[in-house]
């Protein structure tokens, strides 16, 4: 599993285009090119604090995810 997953990093208003880091969909569609059995998950609104934004999603495709690894 892929995810864009943010430890820490700038105080960026990413509302704003110019101060975006990635293209997250860019980076995804790389990431699903390059690595085809790949499972890239992109959170559209998330910020540098995905992890706590997103924890109760993030857990969830993190099970699955070893859940497919262990069967």
């Amino acid at each position: 599993m892929v995810s864009g997953l943010g430890f820490g990093g700038a105080d960026v208003d990413d509302a704003l285009p110019e101060a975006r880091l990635i293209d997250a969909g860019m980076a995804a569609r790389s990431a699903r090119t390059l690595v085809p059995h790949a499972q890239v998950q992109v959170y559209r609104d998330a910020s540098h604090a995905i992890n706590g934004e997103y924890a109760d999603e993030i857990a969830d495709h993190a099970h699955r995810f070893w859940d497919a690894v262990d069967s």
